[in-house]
Order: C-alpha cells, then sequence, then structure tokens
C-alpha cells in the first residue's frame, strides 16, 4: 500500500482554502465597488437615497450640504430654497443616522463639493434608538461605543453591500414620498398626522448630556468643515418627540463651547407661525411639507442676513436648477394625487369591512 503524505496533502488543502478565500474577498470587493455601491444602491432602497442624494449633484454646484437624521430631510425643502433664494444646496441624512456616520458622509461629500455652509441637525447627537438602549444612558463610554456603532458604521461605510446586500428587494418607485435627483434629498410629504400636541418646551433648566463619543464626532465634523473653509450652522428643527427643553439648553451650552452658529427652530414655532397640529406628518416627529416650508423659509432669510452668499437664479449656468425645481413641482402634484387616491382606497376598505360583518349578522 502506497504511503499518505500528510504534509502534502495539508499544504494543498491550504493552498485550496486560501485560494477559495482569496477569490471570495476579490468577489465581495468587486460586488462592493462596483454593484452595490452607495449610488446604485441608494436608487434602488429609497429609504436611503437622501442619504447619497448629493452623489447626483454636479462637481462644486452645492453653496450649502446638510447632515443629519430623518428630522433634517423632513424638514430641509431644498427645491423651495432654491426657487426663493436661490441656493444651491443637499444633503445626507436617514433615519436614526449617527455622527461617526455623518462624519464620514461630509468627507465623501467634500471629494466633489466645496460648500459654504454646512447644517448639522443637533437630533443626531442624541441619536440612541430608544427601542435598542435597554436602559443606557448617553453617558456610555467612548469604549462602549467603538465595540458596536463604530464598527457598524466604519464596515458599511467601506463595504456598502453590508448596507444594499438586499436592494433588489425593493421597488424603485416610492409611491407616497418624493425621492428623486430633483428633491435634492428632501423628503416630500404632505400628509397630516394624528397627535396630540404637547407642552414638550415647558422651560427648565435641566440639561441632557450628549455622549462623549458624540461630541468627539461633533468636534471631528467642526473641524473638517474649517479645514475645508465651510462654516458650520447648528439647527435644530422643530419635534414633538424627539426635542426638549433640556436638550435645547445642553446645544446651546455646546454651540457656544464650540463657538458655532445655533438655530432651535422649536423655540420660534410661535413666531414663524408654525401650527404643531397640523406641520407633521406622523405622531409629531417629522415634519411635513406646511412645516417644512415655513422651517425653510426662516432659514433662507437668516442665510441671506448672515451669510455672503450668492443668489445663483441668475446664473445661467446653474439653470439647470430652474428645470429640477420644475420637475420636482409635477412630481409634488403626482404625489399629492397618489396620496389622495391612497386615502379613498383605505376609506372604501373601511366600509367594505363593515359591511361584511353587517351581512354576517344578518345570516346569524
Amino acid at each position: 500500500m502506497k504511503k499518505i503524505n500528510f504534509k502534502n496533502f495539508k499544504q494543498s488543502r491550504a493552498i485550496r482554502v486560501g485560494a477559495f478565500l482569496l477569490a471570495f474577498v476579490l468577489v465581495f470587493c468587486s460586488l462592493s465597488s462596483f454593484v452595490f455601491t452607495t449610488k446604485n444602491g441608494a436608487r434602488y432602497k429609497s429609504k436611503y437615497y437622501p442619504q447619497y442624494a448629493f452623489q447626483d449633484e454636479r462637481k462644486n454646484s452645492l453653496q450649502i450640504f446638510g447632515i443629519g437624521n430623518s428630522n433634517l430631510y423632513s424638514a430641509f425643502d431644498v427645491p423651495d430654497l432654491w426657487h426663493d433664494y436661490g441656493y444651491t444646496a443637499s444633503m445626507a441624512a436617514v433615519g436614526f443616522q449617527s455622527p461617526s456616520v455623518s462624519y464620514q458622509l461630509l468627507k465623501k461629500a467634500y471629494e466633489t463639493q466645496k460648500p459654504k455652509i454646512v447644517l448639522i441637525e443637533t437630533d443626531i447627537l442624541y441619536d440612541e434608538k430608544p427601542i435598542q438602549t435597554h436602559g443606557v444612558t448617553p453617558k456610555t463610554t467612548i469604549f462602549d461605543y467603538f465595540k458596536t456603532q463604530f464598527i457598524d458604521d466604519k464596515l458599511q461605510s467601506v463595504f456598502p453591500i453590508l448596507k444594499f446586500h438586499d436592494m433588489w428587494k425593493q421597488p424603485i418607485d416610492n409611491k407616497y414620498s418624493i425621492d428623486t435627483p430633483d428633491s435634492h434629498g428632501f423628503r416630500y410629504d404632505s400628509h397630516q398626522g394624528k397627535y396630540n400636541v404637547p407642552n414638550y418646551m415647558a422651560k427648565t433648566d435641566r440639561t441632557e448630556d450628549v455622549s462623549e463619543i458624540n461630541i468627539y464626532y461633533l468636534e471631528k465634523i467642526l473641524t473638517l468643515c474649517r479645514e475645508n473653509g465651510s462654516k458650520p450652522l447648528l439647527i435644530s428643527v422643530p419635534s414633538l418627540t424627539s426635542w426638549d427643553y433640556a436638550r435645547h439648553n445642553s446645544m446651546t451650552a455646546l454651540a457656544k463651547k464650540e463657538n458655532v452658529d445655533y438655530i432651535d427652530f422649536n423655540m420660534l414655532t410661535a413666531q414663524l407661525k408654525i401650527d404643531l397640529a397640523k406641520s407633521f406628518r406622523d405622531n409629531g416627529t417629522h415634519m411635513n411639507y406646511l412645516g417644512a416650508k415655513k422651517v425653510t423659509d426662516y432659514l433662507g432669510t437668516y442665510i441671506a442676513e448672515n451669510y455672503n452668499l450668492a443668489d445663483l437664479r441668475g446664473d445661467k449656468s446653474y439653470s439647470y436648477w430652474n428645470d429640477s425645481y420644475n420637475n420636482f413641482v409635477v412630481q409634488m402634484r403626482q404625489t399629492d394625487e397618489k396620496q389622495r387616491e391612497k386615502a379613498l382606497e383605505r376609506k372604501r376598505n373601511g366600509k367594505n369591512k363593515e359591511g361584511h360583518k353587517g351581512a354576517h349578522k344578518d345570516k346569524v
């Protein structure tokens, strides 16, 4: 019987395993680089579109860039900012976006853009998801955070396939909101939600601390802005469920410490005549178009009065923004019509269910 050379066998097996792993890594990296890119993924997985909308903008065309979460993309009405003030803008925002992701997105934006102003929506500094914190306070240490969120954020940044691997499951078209290049990251929604308006901004001396890791990334964001010649502007858009006076106090102190301008729109709702009972599309968290218009109008006026930003409506090289705005208006009308049809369908279905119940009782 021929004696088996186990040394050669082990070497051969190691080579096959190594070749398989190398092939896997090459395929994985290729898919991340060419197929499951952030640009492609965001177009298919529409909830991420506002996070990567800036990648559809022409090089060095943006005057304003925004980073934040869903509060920002619901309240920052970019098309009307252009129409009323002549400012070009886009954003990188998605639900529960963390400061570390915001920092990475801002770095990516600077590869193709040179914005004069960077809006930072402050709710990202309180980014802990209530259902996931399990009682952990915002004072979680920087070391605990690096073990979880930082690793997730970094891996998804380097390998977009981890975020967009199931993008084929979701249709490209979102029927009831606008996620197209003509919205520039703004998520238009005219629906009026049903909710009670609490006294959420009752005055207090309390504060709510921002976690160490979020302070760390805010400072990195501010440094990045200044290194690239951008002026950072902190804003807190109205939200009945994610903001209060304690957070206002903390953010006012933080803005003063970091020497950065700050607007808390939650303190301006009466001045801006924002009807809190009609200005949100859900439970009072996210603004609808009615509320977004008023927030954006004040923001446009504030920028015009405090920053040396050019009105580009008369610049022929930016005339495509007029076309984009006109397209957006058409999309708004189409979206409103779809929402009306959806409401009528729900109403009809409700009546049909009541009819079936009545018929069942008659039979009994």
